[in-house]
């Protein structure tokens, strides 16, 4: 008896991990919750079963009878629902959409829960029997007819599902919900009439949880697709749907959903309404209208169909349909991929400036040694022949006119070195929010009166490992840039400091995706004088580039080469007419205490 008991346990065990398994890749459907109840049911049956049989007293048999009937009784209802609801997800066309179809199984098995749990006062349900059969009393029978009869009904179903509908999946599923229900119903009646001396409750329940596992992961029953196709669909980077030869919808990734939004991807709602919803605001003649042969047909062409999606900021997306074929050539359904056109070309855009500004570091990085090197070269010898030349006025300005102009071209040569990263560091750790606090504070007699600068500092010490001359210029050219957008427009400029983990790879960055993943800290200015249109955004960072007139366009180069030497991403957020963001990301240093070298 204990070695059968023991392996009950493994079976039930058995069960319940394979419908576990299944009941992860459940999507969402009216079918869904009623087949998690069904399973939970079916744990306090397999449960309870195992508890009355093991009992050696009675307060456990009669626990053990209130959990495996607690199961018993409410299992026919839910089975009963989830035949009718597949049946109309398979578009069967049985008469039976009424809720009162659904509603009286459960009122039925309400009642003869409550005259279970009071059998202890009447005794007229059964007599519990320590170690044997339970003995069944009148109201028993009340209950086991009238659920077996409504087996027998999702039986019924079942078969009608089968005979009306010709697709050859939904037969399928059909057989494997009718083993399963068998298998149950067929191995419980032996029991109670006797014909049976074994009780085989946890190895059929288990049989029957196999039987439907398989129904779900060969046959797509409950609308369960494949592990494999499931986890790749919901990683990949475009949009996926999968509908049904209908239209409904069985299967929507995260990224459709967020391309839609804020239009929800309803389960088992039709894809094209979707797409036709009035919050969009955009869409397609081809799809809102069905024009050249139907929507189908037109999101089945090789070039797809484009969509306009004025909802929120605006975007363009490419829908494309594949048809899914049966082993009969019959059409299964279809698997729509949505392509984020805007988002691949402002990819591109950021691929051509980030190789734009490459190209331009390599060549000023070429001019500035060799400019370096010739301007030191006219400056030593001008004044050698200033110090050597006799006091002669008009010599006099014209050796100090070279070597101003050799300082100027030095200047300018160091500037592009810096552009470039190349300039010498002489690193130490530093504070960042107390090093942006300062730059905030020289800021203050620059700012117009109709600015204002808001800094709200990190909670936590940022200690990063920086040169401190070229950091405090990085910051100020920040501020700078943002205080001469605002200028005009007035407003405040926002000032953040903080850290974060985070993968350069993952972000939008000017550069440093290269950079690893890791603690950072960071500091975020943002101007609301109108963001840069899609030109100035692409040259910002472009060594000499300004819109703002002549000898400008040095800061935000700058900023970037400051950026390079230190291996620190820089990130720029522009939305044209509200506003434009610089986020710099330095690599933490938590060891060093602040403000010791390196």
């Amino acid at each position: 008896m204990e070695a059968g008991h023991a392996l009950s346990a493994v079976i039930a065990a058995f069960g319940a991990g394979l419908i576990g398994m299944a009941l992860m890749r459940l999507p969402r459907s009216r079918i869904a919750p009623v087949v998690q109840l069904f399973v939970a049911a079916g744990a306090l049956w397999a449960v309870g079963d195992l508890v009355a049989a093991t009992a050696t007293e009675m307060r456990w048999k009669v626990t053990g009878v209130a959990l495996l009937y607690s199961g018993v009784i409410v299992v026919p209802a839910l089975w009963w629902t989830i035949a009718l609801r597949w049946a109309e997800e398979a578009g069967a066309g049985l008469r039976l959409g009424s809720k009162a179809w659904e509603r009286v199984p459960f009122v039925f098995a309400g009642s003869m829960w409550l005259v279970m749990i009071t059998n202890p006062w009447h005794g007229a349900f059964l007599t519990p029997v320590v170690g044997g059969r339970n003995l069944y009393e009148p109201m028993w029978f009340v209950m086991a007819v009238p659920n077996y009869l409504l087996i027998a009904a999702a039986l019924a179903v079942e078969l009608a599902v089968m005979i009306r509908v010709s697709r050859r999946e939904v037969r399928r599923q059909a057989s494997f919900l009718i083993a399963a229900s068998l298998v149950t119903v067929l191995s419980n009646a032996a029991y109670v009439i006797d014909e049976s001396t074994i009780n085989l409750t946890q190895a059929t329940l288990a049989t029957s949880s196999a039987l439907l596992v398989m129904g779900m992961a060969r046959e797509g029953l409950f609308g369960v697709m494949p592990t494999a196709l499931l986890d790749i669909a919901a990683d990949h980077p475009d949009g996926l749907v999968v509908v049904d030869p209908k239209g409904q919808v069985r299967f929507a990734n995260a990224r459709a959903e967020a391309l839609l939004a804020p239009v929800e991807i309803q389960p088992s709602g039709s894809f094209l309404e979707t797409l036709r919803d009035p919050r969009l605001r955009g869409g397609s003649p081809q799809l809102l209208h069905g024009d050249d042969g139907g929507p189908w047909a037109a999101l089945s062409r090789p070039a797809g169909v484009l969509f306009r999606l004025n909802a929120g900021h605006g975007r363009w997306l490419l829908l494309r349909a594949s048809e899914v074929s049966g082993e009969s050539g019959r059409t299964k359904g279809y698997g729509v991929r949505i392509i984020d056109l805007t988002a691949h070309r402002e990819a591109e855009v950021r691929a051509l400036q980030a190789r734009r500004l490459e190209s331009t570091a390599d060549l000023a990085r070429a001019i500035s040694r060799q400019f370096q090197g010739s301007f030191a070269l006219v400056q030593s010898n001008a004044e050698m022949l200033l110090a050597e030349s006799p006091e002669r006025p008009g010599s006099e300005r014209k050796l100090a006119r070279i070597i101003e102009a050799a300082n100027t071209g030095s200047e300018l040569a160091l500037q592009l070195q810096l552009y470039t990263g190349t300039v010498g560091t002489t690193r130490m750790v530093l504070e960042l929010s107390e090093v942006v606090r300062e730059s905030c504070d020289l800021l203050t007699g620059d700012v117009p009166s109709h600015c204002r600068v808001a800094f709200e500092p990190g909670e936590e010490l940022l200690p990063v490992q920086v040169d401190a001359l070229q950091l405090r210029h990085a910051v100020f050219e920040l501020l700078m840039n943002a205080v001469e957008a605002t200028a005009r427009a007035g407003g405040e400029i926002h000032v953040w400091t903080g850290s974060q983990r985070i993968d350069p790879a993952a972000l939008r960055l000017v550069w440093g995706a290269e950079q690893p993943a890791g603690e950072y800290a960071y500091v975020r200015v943002r101007d609301l004088g109108g963001g840069m249109d899609a030109e100035t955004e692409e040259r910002a960072f472009e060594p000499f580039f300004s819109t703002r007139g002549k000898d400008r366009g040095d800061g935000l180069p700058m900023v970037l080469g400051i950026a390079r030497a230190h291996g620190a991403p820089i990130a720029l957020d522009n939305e044209l007419g509200r506003g434009c963001e610089v986020a710099l990301y330095f690599p933490l240093d938590r060891d060093p205490e602040p403000g010791h070298s390196a």
